[in-house]
């Protein structure tokens, strides 16, 4: 699905450089409706590309050699690379916590998910 929203904001691209010429056609001619019929439809495509042109992207980070502590970081990002939405967080308490709870506990676990595939 990725491809075909690509595919259509390239398309959109097109049609708003094409929409651009027929600006400057209008300004020369002093044609007044050709230039606000025109700026209506380059704004809805300009409103069209920014809505599909964005992609949803996800990065870890490892902190340490130790695979204890990470960072997991979220955006959106378009095909000029342009970045909105950024937000970061810190998993270093949850990839401890499990470590630990592994560790000490692996024959717990282990039973326990046994009992509850029994069941």
């Amino acid at each position: 699905m990725e491809n075909f929203y690509e595919g259509i904001v390239k398309n959109l691209k097109s049609e708003a450089n094409k929409l651009s010429g027929t600006l400057v056609i209008a300004t020369n001619r002093n044609d007044t409706q050709l230039y606000i019929a025109t700026i209506k439809s380059l704004r809805d495509t300009l409103d069209l590309i920014n809505k599909y042109d964005w992609r949803l992207m996800y990065s870890e980070y490892g902190l340490d050699s130790s695979n204890e502590s990470k960072q997991v970081a979220i955006w959106e990002q378009n095909h000029d690379n342009q970045i909105r939405n950024h937000k970061v967080w810190d998993v270093t308490e949850a990839v401890s916590l499990v470590s630990k709870c592994t560790k000490e506990s692996g024959k717990e676990i282990s039973e326990a998910v046994r009992s509850i595939s029994k069941n």
